[in-house]
């Protein structure tokens, strides 16, 4: 399954929870060829150096406008981006409202799931707690 955006829109994913299944199929688009991939291999939901590309991290560099950004997912790219589950990753990607609205901006993004990956994301409340 891909989602691609337009330049002219953007994708807010609100507070409310909701359920994202990432399964693997034939995908419906690609990503231009120039694109850059950022690859996402670890589902915790977090912007830390050196513990692998996160969801919000992939977002971020796809968002960012600066030249210079860089994060655990890679460099930034100006055009088109494909944000990937990496290969064998399965499970669930619990978004922690308390860091802020993740939100897809243009130039265009795909995201997809690799053949041998299956993700669901959640968005938890800040009510919820990880203990």
């Amino acid at each position: 399954m891909s989602e691609s955006l337009s330049n002219a829109s953007s994708l807010r994913l609100h507070t409310a929870r909701w359920a994202l299944v990432i399964a693997v199929a034939a995908f419906a688009s690609a990503a231009p060829s120039d694109a850059a991939t950022y690859r996402v291999t670890q589902l915790a939901d977090r912007v830390q150096a050196a513990d692998g590309c996160s969801f919000r991290e992939a977002v971020a560099l796809h968002n960012s406008t600066s030249i210079f950004a860089a994060n655990d997912c890679g460099r930034v790219d100006a055009g088109g981006d494909l944000i990937e589950f990496a290969a064998g990753l399965v499970g669930v990607v619990n978004l922690d409202s308390r860091l802020g609205e993740i939100v897809l901006r243009s130039p265009a993004l795909t995201i997809q799931a690799s053949s041998a990956s299956a993700i669901a994301t959640n968005w938890a409340s800040s009510a919820h707690s990880s203990a």
